[in-house]
């Protein structure tokens, strides 16, 4: 009996053991790594409700009124979240300098939910539903910038464009969701659902580590390495990560007390080139007329007299938004970002020229009523699969780590600038001349494709090697004649002053950037591009 029972105790731990083996080989690093990426980004979700919820109050309170706004102050309400976004990126982007992406999320999110039921208690009040508005255009504006930056900094450069472009995807299946809930439920049963879906991103945030970049950045080293060591394959040398890490924060002009780092990074061509890149990039993208197509979906099938129920369209739309970005995302850790862009730049505009000769000579019956589906269609797909998802990626990528929380905060205030300015022209745009911005956007996709020929590929690079990319451009502009060998250089005493001011505390030593070798000499404290082959 005692041996049957020894038996049966055996069997169970060997099941045990065995579960527990599995459970193991589940939770693999990359897994970890995965998770915390699409649980970050996840939040993106309710950033996506915030801005899509006027497109489904607009065009409910436009044929049922229910609130106590008039036209214009209903107008007001839609785009004053882009507005306060300006200043708010601005401060998020410092914020997250600051506490780090997880952090200030878990900040943003409790508040942002709570903004809904009172919204919905201020319906008699016109000032109280802007100022509502506005606030939750702060929250936004800040959020958002997290849900793009942690995704990079935690991902590894082979899996950087699958987990990158997960942010816009949660962008996307929050629009779908809002033009879902818009299409079955009153606006008032939206607004009393929408806290609920704040919940699941709360518990997720909870879950996952601090980036390991802002550990570095604030001096707890074997933190980092413990959560890069769970982040990464058992085979990575974490260490050398993390010298690479230091070694990129320690290069910076640091005030006594750290508090001037950010703008004295700023004040060097290395990273003032890339920002200005990252802002230029966004700004095209907006030039695209992504946001106004999606804002404002449902008045654009209303006036096209289109064969299907606004509300239809516009979630017929916002799932070929969603499944867009899934693609996007595949493709991405597949193909060259510049060749994705750009093909899906071309795409987008010919679609929306397309849109515009449609509504030009609008009262012409012979127009195919189906035709604005199409082509929303169309646009919609180009731009989840390509535009959105790439365009944001490289901007983040293309960041030094230094500034890369308030460089994103700029790039992310001039995003929200041309955002507002773009959606105040639609807003005031009437039907009949409604082609004018649709060929204007198809002009603006053009702009697109030509800057983005000019970008350099970042496909398959760490961040580390961007940030040396930046630093051999900016040499280049300070000494454009520097092409002599390392001896000759230290032998000449102008040649120390004409550096582009990279601090390094590396020796000499060879680096390849962008498939190239680049020497680089020590010069007392600083580390300078000298040869390129």
């Amino acid at each position: 009996m005692d041996t049957k029972v020894e038996e049966t105790d055996k069997l169970q731990q060997d099941v045990t053991s065995q579960l527990m083996s599995e459970k193991k080989q589940f939770i693999t690093p990359v897994f970890r790594q995965v998770a915390s990426a699409v649980a970050v980004g996840s939040a993106g979700c309710v950033f996506g409700i915030v801005i899509a919820f006027s497109s489904v109050a607009l065009g409910n309170w436009k044929i049922e009124g229910g609130v106590s706004l008039n036209e214009e102050q209903i107008n007001w309400f839609a785009i004053v979240v882009q507005l306060v976004s300006i200043p708010g990126s601005v401060v998020g982007g410092g914020l997250v300098q600051l506490l780090g992406a997880r952090r200030l999320l878990i900040l943003i999110l409790p508040p942002l939910a709570l903004t809904w039921p009172i919204l919905l208690l201020s319906r008699d009040s016109p000032s109280a539903m802007i100022i509502l508005r506005a606030i939750q255009g702060l929250m936004t504006a800040g959020g958002s910038i997290c849900v793009y930056v942690y995704p990079c900094e935690v991902s590894e450069p082979k899996r950087r464009g699958l987990l990158g472009a997960v942010p816009e995807a949660a962008f996307s299946l929050g629009f779908l969701l809002t033009y879902f809930m818009g299409g079955v439920f009153h606006w008032t049963t939206v607004v009393l659902i929408i806290p609920f879906i704040f919940v699941p991103c709360m518990i997720f945030l909870l879950l996952v580590p601090e980036s390991p970049t802002k550990l570095i950045q604030q001096g707890r080293i074997e933190e980092a390495k413990y959560t890069l060591k769970n982040l990464r394959a058992p085979d990575h040398d974490v260490d050398m990560e993390v010298n690479e890490m230091q070694n990129v924060f320690s290069s910076s002009n640091n005030c006594e007390e750290g508090r001037c780092q950010d703008i004295r990074s700023l004040s060097k061509l290395n990273a003032l080139l890339p920002v200005a890149v990252s802002t230029t990039l966004l700004v095209l993208k907006e030039c695209t007329g992504q946001l106004v197509l999606a804002l404002f979906v449902v008045q654009i099938f209303q006036n096209a007299n289109a064969e299907i129920s606004p509300h239809h369209g516009s979630v017929i739309v916002g799932s070929v938004r969603f499944l867009s970005n899934i693609i996007g995302a595949f493709l991405l850790g597949r193909l060259p970002r510049k060749k994705i862009i750009i093909i899906a730049s071309l795409v987008a505009g010919v679609s929306v020229a397309l849109l515009g000769c449609h509504f030009y000579g609008h009262e012409n019956e012979s127009k195919v009523a189906w035709a604005p589906l199409l082509y929303l269609a169309v646009f919609t797909l180009a731009f989840g699969i390509g535009i959105g998802p790439t365009s944001y990626l490289i901007a983040t990528e293309l960041l030094p780590s230094s500034v890369r929380g308030t460089g994103s905060g700029i790039a992310g205030a001039a995003t929200f600038a041309a955002q507002f300015f773009i959606t105040f022209l639609a807003a005031q745009t009437s039907a009949s001349n409604l082609y004018i911005s649709f060929w204007g956007y198809a002009a603006g996709c053009l702009t697109l494709v030509a800057f983005v020929l000019l970008l350099p590929e970042t496909q398959g690079l760490t961040l580390q090697e961007v940030e040396s990319y930046w630093s051999k451009v900016a040499t280049n502009i300070h000494c454009p004649e520097r092409k002599k060998p390392p001896k000759e250089q230290n032998n000449n005493e102008d040649s120390v002053g004409c550096s582009a001011n990279i601090d390094s505390t590396d020796s000499s030593h060879d680096e390849r950037v962008f498939g190239r070798v680049v020497t680089m000499v020590d010069l007392g404290n600083k580390k300078e591009i000298v040869d390129i082959v």
